[in-house]
């Protein structure tokens, strides 16, 4: 998952809920700089997940300054994710 990010400015996505039972972390995202390389030009964070077992969860992600807890966050982004199960085995 790919989302418009500018650390310059203080801000970065974090995880605020997810069934990890269902969708397990592919660990820290990742920032790409943008191709201008501009001062102060923002980018995208990338992050990765993995199915853990079939079913449902909410994926949500806030964009806020870590260190102002009591303010709202800028942007929310929500994901309904559906796993579904594997269907195939094999036999020699």
């Amino acid at each position: 998952m790919r989302l418009p990010s500018n650390p310059s400015t203080g801000y970065s996505w974090r995880v605020q809920s997810v069934d990890a039972s269902v969708l397990k972390s592919g660990g820290k995202p990742a920032y790409q700089a943008p191709a201008n390389q501009m001062p102060g030009a923002g980018g995208t964070e990338v992050f990765s997940f993995q199915a853990a077992r079939a079913g449902e969860a909410d994926l949500i992600l806030n964009y806020a300054r870590s260190w102002e807890t009591n303010q709202p966050v800028a942007r929310t982004f929500a994901l309904k994710v559906e796993v579904r199960a594997s269907c195939c085995s094999f036999r020699p």
